[in-house]
C-alpha cells in the first residue's frame, strides 16, 4: 500500500477514514493478548506471527477470515470450546 509513494498519503487518509467510522478497529498490543498468542503458537506448533491473528480474531470475537487452512482449523477448534 504505502510502496506507491505518490498517493501514499491518500491511502492513509482512506485507512484513517475507515478507522474513524468503525469498520476497522484498532487493537492495541497488551501483555494478555501477546501470552495467548504465545500458548497458541507453543500448543499448536504454529508460528507467533500467525497465532496473532487467532488470537486477535478471539479477543474481539470476531470471525478469522484467512487462506491459510492451518490458522482456520484451529481458530474453528477454539471458537468452540
Amino acid at each position: 500500500m504505502l510502496k506507491d509513494l505518490e498517493n501514499g498519503l491518500l491511502y492513509l487518509s482512506i485507512l484513517y477514514e475507515l478507522v474513524e467510522s468503525g469498520k476497522i478497529r484498532l487493537m492495541p498490543p497488551n501483555l494478555e493478548l501477546t501470552r495467548k498468542a504465545y500458548d497458541l503458537s507453543v500448543s499448536n506448533s504454529i508460528y507467533v506471527y500467525d497465532a496473532i491473528f487467532i488470537a486477535l480474531a478471539l479477543e474481539a470475537g470476531l470471525e478469522l477470515k484467512t487462506f491459510d487452512e492451518e490458522q482456520a482449523k484451529i481458530m474453528q477448534d477454539k471458537a468452540k470450546s
